[in-house]
């Protein structure tokens, strides 16, 4: 959508997509749009415009030069060809449309001044939020409103552009002015004068300016230059109004001379200050903007006293309190100041330690907390209470604290919540882990950009490759971001390669320690950290939290309680001393290595073939429970839900496994073979399978039939997507030879249909057709609707496959209504995209747009990337069809990004071999024949032959790319290709 933005501080410039706007007949047409910009949240009648800007015509004149003036402002900014206009007009009235998004440099201006108005903050001075803002407000304003733009003969345009102008000049100096002491307070001189001498630069008369120029002179020892500054005032005001600086620019001034020139200190009042050093740490902070932004709110609040910082030992607390009261710290008038509480042992020493820190001197006699109360009492002071969760009554210590000192506000950190009734907390989890592992996504991560820093301290020439990053993003991510494990592993960069390190971790958590002496002995080892903490814990707790440790990718709190026996309130103590993590969602998850941790208790314990039990019996239940539900209108709820489950479902099936149920394990995956497919888990599912089945096999075969039958065909499945078509035949005979032991029609056709999918799969299209129909032969007798649609489908993409695209779709338009009537929406996609695929075979762009465009939305909503990812490509194969090549390569790369690492080969053949078409039009053909040789390579190797009609297209790329570059060109491009792992190709082409 086109987009206008419009700067009015200062000369008019007006801009549409970045380049000016042109075509304007008269400055009162600029005038029109400005007034309509500037006043833009309410409809202006079209009467009080044309008095505004024509007001010695008579009304009928004025009126009909606005309508030619209206007229030619929208020929200007093409508003009549603009999905979204910029302007709403009607008989009665014009104002601009709120919809089009239109920007102005003097909206943001107020915006930005509202916003500070309405901050709640301690000081505005010392807000640093506010000071942001201003900072922005100020570079805005360029300017003078409407600066050297006024319109002849519109004296009612003039008066209300001198009103506007002359409230965002003052509004500009106020902000200028408070930006200057915000600078000034931290000590900031040279930002400090640059906001005063632009003052003074907009309004030479501003003697508040002239004094903040003149006291921030003297305070950094040009004593000079501060006694010329008071003479250039005096020279402006007497040149300009005739008048003397007033007496508080002349007290000024005497008080600068009268000091002796060899004494450069200032003896004006102090800039705050710490109260005492905050600390000053080795190493670079690293992350967490997000958690800075919140504290500077909370602390900025004058509703505020009390925040705690939550986190497990090792989460960076401390690093985090002393960044975020270094960057506050100019909000309190007093200051701030750091106090360690790790070497106190009682609450009893708390108050002792803060007087020593700040310098005060307390009596023997007295309540040492109540004496420092009371000298504390009036000062704005911010207190950083390090390290409280090992001192027992230190929330009353606190809470007694800040009743005595009203002017106090107390940032503590902690391993649990204070419980105090005015305590704001924020929960510390991890740093941001790493996207992908790009060297710029690495860099750009807190969790990734910790690690190297470390490594690169334990090895100067540590510069990871390729495979060093992926696991170093892995690792990242197996430590849930915690600083002081990632630091820890890092360490080891100095012998171990970033995949080796990964390993030793998978086993232990004795690879993360550290023999540092500047390193607390509390922090030596994470081992170290969770013994603190488990120390903490009372025995029910403890016993909960070693029974969560089975729990894989998170939990709910109904399998937290069946499995764990783990109670609400035993939840929220973990919760509250981030032994857990809780999502949005509301599900309970753990640290990686909290996790192995409690699961050494749990064996210690003696309980971990108990729990796995019940852990089994909880996701065998819920797999029960979604099999009645996998197929119809509630598959995309019960998928979902699946998804959240996988990992737990992966472990209940694993211990099943390992403890010899294998009724249980091949009941789990045989309902779940569909889950698998239908999310792209074809690795897992296919792994998963195969184990059960082995597993059965090793036995002799105990499984009933019936499961059996199942895991064959699902392993079928898992097999042909993996382009194993020996293995899926060899799983489908036999899947096929037990369901028709059984009498199990319905089931013989389901498997009658894989077998036809399996013969398409490898360009056996008559055998395939022979299958489909008898898949939709066996269904009719059944009369089972979905079974018809979907072998209606089938034998639709069979016909395709040979060239008789009339019956194709004669099947497609017979299977739609029928899988619609049934509500399956994977099928509906399914049979949408091959509507799709037929229509952009015969070059029909509306139609084929409109079937995959409805497919997609479906998809999206139902969560299936494995059907968006083809709905994309059928978009994208249209766009490209109709030359906009910057559309299709959006659609191309999002649907092969979606899934190249889930979808079959066969398919990703398919899906690359359009990004090869694409590349053929944007006149990149040696990339195009790279990527056919890549593609055409590997489907002789997995037996996957192209369709006629596929064939056709991919040889018509490739003979293209041939006659661009010529014999010997294509040929080394070709040879590139088929040499490179298709992978590479693909991740190359994402990345660009």
């Amino acid at each position: 959508m086109p987009q206008l933005s419009a700067s009015l501080l200062g000369p008019l410039r007006l801009l549409r997509d970045g380049a000016p706007v042109g075509g304007f007949e008269s400055d009162k047409v600029r005038a029109l749009l400005a007034y309509l910009l500037a006043e833009p949240d309410r409809p202006h009648r079209r009467g009080a415009l044309a008095e505004l800007l024509w007001p010695e015509r008579p009304e009928r004149a004025a009126l009909l030069n606005l309508n030619q003036a209206l007229a030619n402002l929208r020929r200007a900014v093409g508003d009549r060809e603009a999905a979204v206009p910029l302007l709403l007009v009607t008989r009665e009235a014009i104002q601009i449309n709120p919809a089009a998004g239109c920007e102005t440099d003097l909206a943001r201006f107020g915006a930005l001044l509202a916003a500070c108005a309405a901050h709640a903050h301690r000081d505005p001075a010392g807000c640093a939020i506010c000071a942001e803002r201003l900072a922005q407000a100020a570079a805005l304003y360029r300017g003078a409103f409407l600066d050297q733009f006024a319109p002849r003969d519109s004296l009612g345009f003039e008066e209300w552009a001198l009103v506007v102008r002359e409230r965002a000049h003052r509004q500009a100096l106020a902000a200028l002015e408070q930006l200057a002491a915000y600078h000034e307070r931290r000590g900031a001189a040279d930002d400090a004068l640059r906001a005063a001498y632009r003052q003074i630069e907009l309004d030479p008369w501003r003697e508040e300016a002239h004094r903040q120029v003149m006291r921030l002179l003297w305070r950094a020892g040009q004593r000079g230059a501060a006694l010329a500054q008071y003479e250039r005032c005096r020279a402006t005001l007497a040149a300009e109004l005739g008048l003397e600086p007033d007496e508080a620019t002349a007290a000024l001034y005497r008080q600068i001379r009268a000091d002796d020139p060899a004494d450069t200190a200032a003896p004006s009042p102090p800039i705050a200050s710490p109260a005492a050093p905050i600390g000053a740490p080795l190493t670079p902070f690293v992350g967490r903007a997000a958690e800075l932004a919140k504290l500077a709110d909370y602390l900025g609040d004058p509703a505020c006293r009390l925040v705690t910082i939550v986190g497990l030992g090792g989460s960076g607390k401390t690093r985090l309190a002393i960044q975020a009261a270094q960057a506050i710290r100019h909000a309190f008038a007093d200051g701030a100041c750091m106090v360690p509480l790790a070497p106190a042992r009682a609450a009893g020493e708390i108050a002792p330690a803060i007087a020593q820190r700040l310098g005060l001197a307390l009596g023997a006699a007295e309540d040492p907390l109540a004496q420092l109360a009371a000298q504390l009492r009036d000062r704005r002071l911010l207190l950083i209470l390090d390290n409280l969760e090992h001192l027992p009554g230190a929330a009353a210590a606190v809470a007694a604290l800040l009743e005595q000192a009203p002017a106090l506000t107390v940032l503590a950190t902690s391993r649990e919540r204070l419980g105090l009734r005015g305590e704001w907390a924020l929960d510390l989890a991890g740093l941001d882990q790493p996207l992908d592992s790009s060297p710029a996504a690495l860099e750009s991560s807190g969790a990734s950009a910790l690690f190297l820093q470390a490594a690169r301290r334990a090895r100067a020439s540590f510069a990871p490759g390729p495979a060093d990053r992926a696991a170093l993003a892995r690792v990242c991510r197996a430590l849930a971001g915690h600083p002081l494990a990632i630091e820890l592993a890092a360490a080891w960069a100095y012998a171990l390669s970033c995949a080796e390190i990964e390993a030793e971790l998978a086993g232990s958590l004795d690879l993360l320690a550290s023999a540092a002496p500047d390193l607390p002995e509390r922090h030596r080892t994470i081992r170290a950290v969770l013994d603190a903490t488990w120390r903490l814990l009372a025995a029910d707790e403890r016993q909960a939290l070693r029974r969560l440790a089975l729990f894989r990718g998170g939990f709910d709190r109904a399998a937290a309680a069946e499995v764990a026996g783990a109670t609400l309130p035993r939840l929220a103590g973990a919760l509250n001393r981030a032994l857990l993590a809780r999502a949005a969602d509301g599900r309970y998850d753990m640290h990686e290595f909290v996790r192995q941790y409690a699961a050494e208790q749990l064996d210690i314990a003696g309980e971990r073939a108990a729990i796995a039990g019940r852990h089994l019996d909880h996701y065998r239940a819920l797999v029960e429970q979604a099999e009645p539900h996998m197929k119809g209108p509630d598959e995309a709820s019960w998928l979902d839900r699946l998804e959240r489950e996988h990992d737990n479902l992966r472990a209940a099936i694993d211990h099943a496994l390992a403890d010899g149920q294998i009724d249980a394990a091949g009941r789990m995956c045989a309902v779940l073979r569909w889950f698998w497919y239908v999310r792209g888990h074809i690795g897992a599912g296919r792994d998963w399978t195969e184990r059960a089945l082995r597993a059965d096999e090793a036995r002799g075969r105990t499984l009933d039939p019936r499961t059996r039958a199942r895991l064959c065909h699902g392993g079928g499945i898992f097999a042909d997507e993996q382009a194993d078509y020996a293995q899926a035949a060899a799983r489908y005979a036999e899947a096929l030879a037990l369901f028709r032991e059984l009498g199990d029609t319905k089931a013989v056709q389901s498997t009658t249909n894989s077998l036809g999918m399996l013969a398409s799969a490898q360009g056996q299209h008559a055998r395939a057709q022979a299958c489909f129909e008898e898949s939709l032969r066996l269904s009719r007798e059944l009369g089972h609707a979905w079974g018809i649609a979907n072998s209606l489908n089938s034998l639709g993409t069979a016909l395709y496959a040979q060239g008789d695209l009339a019956g194709a779709g004669a099947r497609y338009d017979e299977a739609l209504p029928q899988a619609r009537a049934v509500g399956y929406e994977q099928l509906i996609t399914l049979i949408l995209d091959n509507i799709g695929e037929l229509a952009l075979a015969r070059q029909e762009w509306a139609p084929a747009h409109a079937a995959f465009h409805e497919a997609l939305a479906i998809q999206q909503a139902g969560g299936d990337p494995r059907g968006a990812a083809l709905s994309l490509q059928g978009l994208g194969m249209v766009a490209l069809g109709q030359g906009d090549l910057g559309q299709a390569a959006r659609h191309l790369r999002a649907g092969l990004s979606g899934t190249w690492q889930t979808a079959s080969r066969r398919d990703l053949t398919l899906y690359v071999d359009n990004l090869a078409a694409l590349y053929l039009a944007q006149g990149r053909a040696a990339d195009a024949a790279r990527l056919c040789g890549a593609t055409d390579t590997l489907r002789a190797r997995i037996g996957a032959p192209l369709t006629q009609r596929e064939r056709a297209a991919f040889e018509r790329t490739a003979a293209a790319a041939r006659a661009q570059l010529g014999d010997t060109a294509f040929d080394i491009a070709w040879a590139a290709g088929a040499a490179a792992p298709l992978d590479q190709l693909i991740a190359d082409a994402l990345g660009e």
